[in-house]
């Protein structure tokens, strides 16, 4: 709801350099008016004393966790994949956030969300990219407030059923390409 504190969730196993939680606790300390809710780590993980609008959870259920998620307004996807040298990826955690209706801030390249839709904040994939576009993540965050994604919305990008069939698809495609090729050749491709 309008008028209430946003809470975004983040979701990580332990501390790694791709996840960019130092970037995520900066932003908590430049969105005081945002709570943060992150899964998987403790208090002890950080380096910092964690402010009063970052709410820890160790190991939870998955109805813990859905729990949690669904009191959320926004999620947050892995922000440092550039520390690794990679700038695409497909992570499952950002397919659950989507699959839980959550808008999502991610910072890298997304296979399956290449048009940047509307419930789909895609920062640059630097080390500078939460604090360069800090006004950009606020906004977002205002304006997706108490918005939820559609199953309808996602079903093509995420579900395996389509994926399968695009993939089924282009095999076809290459099966008739290599049959065409070798035409009057004593080998052919079959089906």
């Amino acid at each position: 709801d309008q008028g209430t504190r946003p809470t975004l969730v983040f979701m990580a196993s332990h501390i790694v350099a791709w996840h960019g939680t130092d970037k995520l606790i900066w932003l908590a300390e430049q969105s005081p008016e945002f709570d943060f809710e992150i899964i998987g780590l403790a208090p002890s993980d950080f380096e910092v004393p964690l402010l009063e609008n970052v709410h820890t959870h160790v190991f939870l259920s998955y109805e813990g966790y859905a729990n949690i998620v669904g009191k959320c307004d926004l999620a947050i996807g892995t922000l440092a994949w550039h520390r690794v040298g990679l700038a695409e990826a497909s992570p499952l955690k950002v397919r659950e956030y989507l699959a839980s209706g959550l808008p999502t801030i991610i910072a890298y390249r997304d296979a399956d969300f290449q048009d940047q839709p509307w419930y789909l904040l895609e920062l640059p994939n630097e080390e500078f990219n939460v604090q360069r576009n800090l006004a950009k993540i606020k906004d977002f965050v205002w304006s997706m407030q108490g918005k939820r994604v559609s199953h309808d919305e996602l079903r093509d990008r995420i579900d395996n059923g389509p994926k399968e069939l695009k993939r089924l698809t282009f095999m076809s495609k290459v099966i008739q390409l290599t049959n065409s090729a070798n035409l009057g050749t004593a080998e052919r491709v079959t089906v």
